[in-house]
């Protein structure tokens, strides 16, 4: 029986690597070993439980049905275990995580370091990029993003949502006709970003909805080069709240029709379906729902990054 629920756990994470060498790695396992549990395994049920080929790999159906038990089965061995390191003086380990660029800004940085200081035993090991993360090649515990997020089998929760605005150099808009109505944005350049909407969507309280496309002539694949762009006069960008504060207060970017809204994006902790409760990264998740400005009514959902 204990080298049948070895061998279920190794499924578990020959199924979530999508290889055995992917696995193995993870593992700290030979792929040859992965495979004869895997062997061992459909032997003992006497059936296939993996799609095998050079280019390909799959689950068999009867795969995918024990997927869902030997997955539990891990959750709940881990969960197990993390009963008794919560008894520890102080929780120890690393996580691995990956936030966007955008929220590489003063607030975040302050939360994190506040946590690392709660926690001297957990170390941060912190990726700020803008290109999708794939959380088990980059082998990452926690990811972070920002808008909307499709469903898979990842878990995510909501930490909050941030406003956000149109900003703009004071040069400028001096350039451009005056603003009176959010459809005159139609005639000014915006500075896209590659996997943000162009359309834009703006609600006022008389003047209801209206959807801006506006011009463009430069888009880039950086948040923070938005701003770069922004600050240098380039045209219009559609910016985080806490993401240009000093830059507002300063002078150098201003806020353009403030009386119409744009829709709040959400913010969301990405993490693997098999995460223990008591994990490191749910514990990081735990202290920025309550300390994320704007975090409320935080709500779990499936989520997707790959």
């Amino acid at each position: 029986m204990i080298d049948q629920i070895r061998s279920m756990a190794i499924f578990a994470k020959v199924a979530e690597a999508g290889s055995f060498r992917g696995a193995a790695r993870l593992l700290g396992l030979s792929p040859s070993v992965v495979s004869q549990h895997i062997s061992n395994l459909e032997t003992r049920l006497g059936l296939p439980l993996i799609y095998r080929s050079t280019r390909n790999f799959s689950l068999t159906p009867d795969g995918a049905r024990l997927l869902s038990s030997a997955q539990k089965m891990v959750a709940a061995a881990e969960e197990g275990l993390d009963v008794f390191s919560d008894i520890a003086s102080e929780p120890v380990g690393v996580i691995r995580m990956s936030l966007p660029r955008i929220l590489n800004n003063e607030v975040i940085v302050a939360l994190l370091t506040r946590f690392a200081d709660l926690y001297p035993g957990i170390a941060l090991r912190i990726m700020f990029t803008d290109e999708k993360s794939n959380m088990v090649r980059d082998g990452l515990d926690l990811v972070l993003r920002v808008g909307s997020l499709e469903d898979s089998s990842l878990k995510a929760r909501k930490l909050g949502d941030i406003p956000c605005f149109l900003v703009a150099s004071p040069d400028y808009v001096a350039k451009q006709k005056k603003l009176t109505h959010a459809r005159d944005l139609e005639e000014w350049k915006f500075i896209r970003h590659e996997y943000i909407k162009d359309e834009i969507e703006m609600t006022h309280p008389q003047e209801g909805k209206v959807v801006v496309l506006g011009k463009d002539q430069i888009s880039v694949d950086s948040s923070s080069a938005i701003i770069g762009f922004a600050l240098a006069g380039a045209g219009v960008a559609v910016v985080l709240d806490f993401s240009v504060k000093q830059a507002l207060e300063e002078g150098r970017l201003v806020k353009l029709l403030p009386e119409w809204k744009l829709m709040a994006p959400g913010i969301y902790a990405v993490y693997p379906a098999n995460s223990s409760r008591n994990s490191l990264a749910r514990k990081l998740v735990d202290y920025l729902i309550q300390n994320l400005p704007n975090a409320r009514g935080a709500r779990r959902r499936h989520a997707s990054i790959d």
